[in-house]
């Protein structure tokens, strides 16, 4: 069953039972959604999902601020610019966007199908580039192989797996490796 509630001396609205809250370039759908109107912070938990423009999330756990657009979640699983990806957490704040502890994969994720890992993975949507920190190459759990820091540019219009990027250190001559 669901249900909607406001409380007064915090300025809070609940809702529970397939909450929506749909905002300015956004939808954020939950089994249970409060926002704090006083503090522009919306939480939702309970197979959540998150649709705005390119990005969709589903989360075990969603923050939205409404005030400035920052976004959150925490146990995530999503696509991006023609990447899937899932993740111990997201964060986003003026157009960049730190993923922790995530797995790409280059299709719909299985078992045992190769991702690209990294203990994090920045990108500036601003500036239209991204980093990698320690990836790995992976089959399922299994790791083939250590990479270095990976870094790039990806263009909107295209996966990013196929956008110019970088490895390696920088020195005199440039990047060790490029692809």
């Amino acid at each position: 069953k669901g249900g909607i509630a406001y409380e007064d001396e915090n300025s809070t609205l609940k809702a529970h039972g397939g909450a929506s809250l749909c905002g300015e370039g956004f939808l954020l759908l939950a089994d249970s959604i409060t926002w704090n109107r006083r503090l522009s912070l919306v939480n939702a938990s309970g197979s959540t999902s998150l649709t705005s423009g390119d990005l969709r999330l589903l989360a075990d756990t969603i923050m939205v601020n409404l005030e400035d657009g920052a976004y959150s979640g925490s146990n995530v699983r999503g696509g991006f610019n023609g990447t899937v990806f899932e993740a111990k957490t997201l964060e986003s704040v003026e157009g960049k966007i730190t993923v922790q502890d995530v797995r790409l994969h280059p299709f719909e994720p299985t078992q045992n199908g190769i991702n690209l890992s990294a203990s994090k993975w920045q990108m500036d949507q601003n500036l239209s580039k991204f980093i990698l920190h320690d990836p790995r190459i992976s089959m399922g759990d299994f790791v083939i192989g250590k990479l270095p820091k990976l870094s790039g540019d990806f263009n909107a219009s295209r996966r990013w797996l196929g956008s110019k990027f970088r490895v390696g250190k920088e020195d005199s001559l440039g990047k060790i490796g490029r692809a």
